[in-house]
């Protein structure tokens, strides 16, 4: 019968072996570079907090209110923009 408290994964295979959370190159180093797979764990904040904010701008842009706001600012730069440079002219 199988241990049930032996892990599934191989271990390091040398003592000096970087990856391993033991090793006396990642002791002195913050958590997150001991173990860099946590900056992919789909359950940790910064990852939440990153799929809400794309799910939140992704679902805004496609509006249709959003899409004419932006075209109207956008017609408002450029009519700027060209009024200026029509209308300001040299002071010479």
């Amino acid at each position: 019968m199988r241990n049930p408290l032996a892990s599934s994964r191989p271990g390091p295979t040398s003592p000096l072996d970087p990856t391993s959370p033991s090793s006396p190159t990642r002791l002195g180093s913050p958590p997150s570079l001991r173990n860099p797979t946590s900056l992919r764990d789909p359950t940790s904040p910064a990852r939440i907090v990153a799929l809400v904010a794309k799910r939140e701008l992704t679902t805004r842009v496609r509006t249709k209110s959003f899409l004419i706001s932006n075209a109207i600012i956008l017609v408002l730069i450029l009519g700027g923009i060209i009024a200026t440079s029509v209308f300001g002219g040299d002071s010479d």
